[in-house]
């Protein structure tokens, strides 16, 4: 069957949507800080940016839309490819006391759409939940007497409201626990939380019955640290940077339901057996696991084809973008 050419034409612009196509027909949106000097409040501020995986190539979407305090930590970035939105939290010290600020970000219009603002000192990861409009993070919420160190998987409504813990990680698994990772199966309705705590665990919840809470303990050929896990739709594993114990830097790659991990080849970087990073994407539909290399002195964006097993492409990202998170459009 042959199409009309409006037909073809009005594909073309679902899988181009912008100037920044690839390979997958993803896009990948950065948010970095940049600094201002000739304003009358010079700073470091958060900028909005797309990149391309297989080119130097950059295009200011936002810039400076929010400036930053004198301490900031805890990224989250998540895409929502229906409203074409980026939504991106981080904790700053801008308030009195510490606070957590979120925004929405359209690629579109090219301006902030929503911003709020949560009391809380910690925050790590973030996914959304195109079905009920929620979005998943990791957070550090106040304890009995105002103490704070309960960390929860926590959701709240895309404008900041309706903040809920629906999993009191501490209180399942103790005080000794880090957080290093948090994906999704946005089909069979799974998140998975990747842990430390004596153990390398995997929980995994149901997302409309988060009481149904499952863990595995993964053990992989050799001692790993495991960071920065997404999930893979066609295999239904789990793919993540391993660092061993001679700084040799991996992609793992594990099966939730039993634990079993294996590593694929290793990262290309800079520095022989050493990456340094803390930014990844995973573009679902192209199976390419995309990082940041700042072994560099540079910041270098480097994608591994998993069809493949190896770095595929590499771009080189200005040096006055400082990444603090990466997305890709084709996440899940």
């Amino acid at each position: 069957m042959i199409l009309p050419l409006h037909l073809l034409l009005s594909l073309s612009l679902l899988v181009c949507l912008s100037s920044f196509c690839y390979g997958g027909g993803g896009h990948i949106y950065s948010i970095g800080q940049t600094t201002v000097n000739s304003s009358s409040t010079p700073g470091l501020y958060l900028s909005l940016a797309a990149l391309e995986t297989e080119e130097d190539s950059f295009e200011m979407i936002v810039p400076n839309f929010a400036k930053m305090g004198l301490y900031s930590s805890g990224y989250g970035i998540t895409y929502d490819n229906q409203s074409q939105l980026v939504y991106f939290m981080s904790v700053s010290n801008d308030n009195p006391g510490f606070a957590l600020q979120g925004f929405a970000l359209s690629v579109a219009s090219k301006k902030v759409v929503t911003s709020f603002t949560l009391e809380m000192n910690a925050t790590a990861y973030m996914t959304i939940d195109h079905k009920k409009q929620l979005l998943y993070f990791f957070d550090d919420v106040e304890g009995p007497a105002g103490i704070w160190g309960y960390v929860c998987l926590s959701t709240i409504n895309l404008d900041g409201t309706g903040l809920k813990c629906e999993v009191n990680i501490t209180r399942k698994h103790g005080n000794e626990i880090t957080v290093r990772g948090l994906a999704m199966d946005s089909v069979d309705r799974v998140i998975y939380l990747l842990m430390h705590a004596g153990d390398n665990l995997i929980a995994s919840t149901n997302m409309d019955n988060t009481t149904n809470y499952r863990v595995v303990k993964f053990s992989c050929p050799e001692p790993v640290g495991l960071y920065e896990i997404h999930f893979d739709p066609s295999t239904k594993s789990l793919v993540g940077m391993a660092f061993s114990e001679k700084n040799e830097v991996m992609l793992a790659v594990i099966d939730p339901s039993s634990g079993r991990c294996e590593f694929h080849n290793h990262f290309e970087t800079c520095l022989p057996r050493y990456a340094r990073t803390q930014w990844t994407s995973y573009d679902a539909v192209a199976r390419q696991y995309i990082y940041i290399d700042i072994s560099c002195g540079k910041f270098y964006m480097r994608t591994y084809d998993l069809n493949k097993n190896m770095v595929v492409a590499r771009s080189t990202i200005p040096d006055e973008f400082g990444v603090y998170g990466i997305i890709s459009s084709n996440g899940v």
